[in-house]
């Protein structure tokens, strides 16, 4: 399933998947936001720096939703029920439950 948002700055889209994966793109086709229902997001769209983090400090977590905030941040939900919210250098900010 595929959604038009009209926004005052734009469209944005929104890609479901048969499986609850969800896939948010801004305006220039760039995603906003990544979340798996089942799985871990892939590798490969997550910041090294960020990936790096998640892998050394909850070995056992997958990350199942990562969200690109304004000014570079990054927001990410983990398997385990945490939020890890990181600023546009990658540095952890703040994490919550």
């Amino acid at each position: 399933l595929v959604t038009v948002d009209r926004e005052v700055a734009g469209k944005s889209y929104d890609v479901i998947f048969s499986n609850g994966d969800d896939i948010e793109f801004d305006r220039k086709g760039v995603w906003t936001s990544i979340e798996s229902r089942n799985a871990a997001v892939p590798d490969a769209v997550v910041p090294k720096q960020i990936l790096d983090y998640v892998n050394n400090n909850y070995k056992d977590a997958a990350i199942r939703k990562i969200d690109k905030e304004e000014r570079g941040a990054y927001e990410v939900e983990l398997s385990n029920g945490l939020d890890l919210k990181f600023n546009s250098s990658f540095k952890l900010v703040e994490i919550d439950d």
